[in-house]
Order: structure tokens, then sequence, then C-alpha cells
């Protein structure tokens, strides 16, 4: 852990000298407009000689940081300058980054190529470490965390939030995965080395979700003990019946993994997850229906959209659907009023659009899940259009990945279905 701090305080009371002095007329720079948003940021950090610009005049704001030049950055800002590199300049400055720990476990593959989000967070609260700050982490509603979002990432996009650093987007999605650009690089710095700058964190205005993901730890503690507990049913809202099974088969391995982690992704305090055992004749099943409402009678007919675990072949014989093999099934039930649509964007609502996503990547992966994902989101969208009830008879077929996905509508059905099976 870095000691030496020294340097730290000059430049923290430099920027909190600069700060307070009237904007200059003009800028600094060629391509940067006086009143803009991030114009105070850039100069504040090149008078206390943080950053500098090109040769050319230019600070090139809407260019995306690249990784060399973001460690650079903050290794400047905690005050130390080890000076460029002999065959490659910012050699000494990740060389130094990675003396001070600033770079554990990251995921940097090359460091002349742009750093997305994720990167960004976890170098910034490593900073944070060594500027001895306590930071405090308290609710965040962003949508996009449990599921979606790798888990070495979820601890510093919590605290870099909580610290007033870096924020959500507007629609409380993080978008790990997204690059930032130079100007918003120069936010990061000028808050991570002047706190007197930083904002309350933004998603105080966003409906609460506990943290450590999005689910709510006692109904959920609750609900896996009657689970692991082999109850009758396990429910989170309202009374629902069935019988109690054993999921211990060899047709679906990763039943009981598979529930355990949709739970967690389920439970929270913005929609309403109702969990069941439902032992039939030829299969057992565990269903998890999605209510908008909790004021909702749990008619299934109602949810917002059910997906079906089986651990054993179902015996249907509607094998152009897949019916005969699928492991898991998907039904999206809400196509007309207060559907799973944004009726302004007439996209999928970010909220359920990145629990489709983080759905598939906890049940097949990064690089199947996302492909899945897009699938049905993409098929949700082409048929919304349609009333409940008067969707075409369709049917659709991806493979990937030795996974067989089949979409299909039956006609006359308020459902669009997704059947997953080996291929």
């Amino acid at each position: 852990m870095l000691k030496k701090l020294f340097p730290n305080i000059i430049i923290i009371t430099v920027l909190a000298i600069i700060i307070i002095q009237p904007v200059k007329a003009e800028s600094i720079f060629t391509d940067i407009e006086k009143d803009s948003w991030y114009g105070t940021y850039v100069e504040d950090l090149v008078q206390a000689g943080i950053i500098n610009g090109f040769p050319d005049g230019t600070f090139r704001p809407s260019d995306t940081v690249n990784a060399d030049q973001f460690i650079k950055m903050v290794v400047t800002a905690l005050g130390e300058n080890p000076g460029n590199g002999t065959k490659y300049w910012a050699s000494s400055y990740i060389e130094y980054a990675v003396e001070e720990g600033l770079l554990d476990n990251n995921k940097i593959i090359d460091y002349k190529k742009p750093l997305p989000r994720g990167e960004i967070v976890c170098i910034i609260s490593k900073a944070l470490n060594i500027l001895n700050e306590n930071i405090e982490i308290e609710a965040c509603g962003l949508y996009d965390l449990y599921g979606y979002t790798p888990d070495c990432y979820v601890p510093h996009v919590l605290k870099t939030i909580n610290a007033g650093i870096i924020t959500g987007y507007p629609d409380r999605t993080f978008r790990y995965e997204k690059y930032i650009n130079r100007a918003e690089a120069c936010a990061v710095i000028h808050k991570l080395v002047t706190p007197i700058t930083r904002r309350e964190h933004q998603i105080t205005s966003f409906t609460p979700v506990p943290v450590c993901y999005s689910y709510i730890k006692e109904k959920f503690t609750t609900a896996i003990n009657e689970y692991e507990g082999n109850k009758s049913c396990f429910v989170a809202h309202g009374n629902v019946s069935g019988e109690g099974i054993s999921l211990n088969t060899d047709f679906n391995a990763d039943i009981n993994s598979n529930v355990i982690e949709s739970m967690k992704l389920l439970y929270d305090n913005i929609i309403y997850p109702v969990f069941e055992f439902n032992a039939l004749s030829q299969n057992n099943v565990v269903r998890i229906d999605l209510f908008q409402n909790e004021k909702l009678n749990h008619n299934k007919n109602y949810a917002m959209f059910t997906l079906k675990y089986f651990d054993a072949p179902t015996g249907y014989s509607e094998t152009q659907w897949g019916y005969d093999s699928m492991y898991i099934k998907l039904e999206i039930n809400r196509l007309s009023w207060d559907g799973l649509l944004n009726k302004e964007t007439g996209m999928p609502d970010v909220y359920y659009e990145y629990k489709i996503r983080a759905l598939m990547r906890i049940l097949f992966g990064i690089e199947r899940g996302d492909v899945f994902a897009q699938f049905i989101l993409d098929n949700y969208i082409e048929y919304s259009d349609y009333d409940a009830g008067n969707i075409p008879e369709t049917s659709k077929l991806l493979s990937f990945g030795g996974t067989k996905v089949i979409f299909f509508c039956e006609g006359n059905n308020r459902q669009l279905c997704f059947t997953f099976s080996e291929d």
C-alpha cells in the first residue's frame, strides 16, 4: 500500500485552490469550448500537472481513453511521476501501478487499447484504498449488476458509485463493457483527488435495491431454505400449491444451481416472483412466475414472464417445438397492456431487458447467453405489435454452442415461447 501521501495532499490542495478561481475566458486547448461541462475538469488537471494535451494544441475530449493514458492519469494524480519509459512511454507508469496494486487481478490485455468502465472502476477503487478513503456502501439500484456484470467488477462498481466518483446512466444501468472518453476520464480523475467536487451518488433517486447485487436477502434466504429443504412449495408473494420433489437427475445436472441463481436475480423490490414445485406424471418442474404488481392475484395468465426448469424428459410429443427434449422453457406473456416494452422507445424496458440478458448469462455463460438473449429480445420486439391472442403461428430455430433454442407461438395464444435443449 502506498504510504507517501504528501504529494497527494499537495495536488488536492492545489486543485482546491484552482476550482474556486473564475473560469478562464478562453480554453487552453483549441477543441474545448469554455462553457463545456468538462472544461473546468480539464483545465484544473492541466494546471495541477496531471494531464496534458497533444502537440497540435488539441485535447481531443471525445476520443476514447486508452489503458496506458488512464493509468498515467491515476499515477500522476496520486502524486507520483516516474517519467516516460525508454522503449514504451507508459512502461514506467504501468510498472508503478503494478507495484502499488492498482492493477491487481486486472483483465487488461493491451495497454494501448481503450479501457472499459469495468476496468476503470477497479483502478479507481484501488486508488481510493491508497488514499485511505473508507467508503460506506449503501443501496444501489442499477439494473445490470447481478448476473450481467461479471462478479469481479461488482464490488468496485458499488464502491466508486457510493464514493460519488462514477455514476450509472440515466436508465439505471452501469454498462461495464462501455468505454469512456478523455473528457469523462478527466471528470473521474478530478473527483478522485478533490472530494469536495464529488456529488452525492446519483443512485439515491433510483428504486433502492439492497447492496450485493439486487436480491432481497431476507426473503431469498427463506426461499432457499425451503428449496433445499424440499418443501412442497416456496413463494416470494402469494400462495401457490404444489407437490414436493427431489431434484437430482442426470437429465439436467445444473437444475439446482440454475434455480438458485435465478432466485437471486429475480428477488428484488421491483417485480414480484412466485416460485413453485410442480410435479407432473412424467417430469418434475420448478416454475417461476414474474408479476409486475404485488396486488395481482397471481393468476398465471397475468405473469410478465414464466420460467420452467425440468429435471426429467417431459414425455410430450411436440418435437417440432422441442417439448420432448427441453430442460428450460421461457414464456413471455404480457404482449399488450403494461407489457415489457417501453411505450416511449418501442424497445423492451431496460429493467426487463437486463433481467433477460442476465438470466441467459447465468444459464449459458457470456458468449451463448448474449446470443440467446438477443434472439429472445429481437423476437419479442417483432411480435409485440400484435394484440394478445392475435399473434400468427410461427416457429424459429437457433442453434449455437451445443444448445438448441426454438422460438414459437402456437397461434391464438398470448405467449411467446422459447425452449432450450441440447443440440
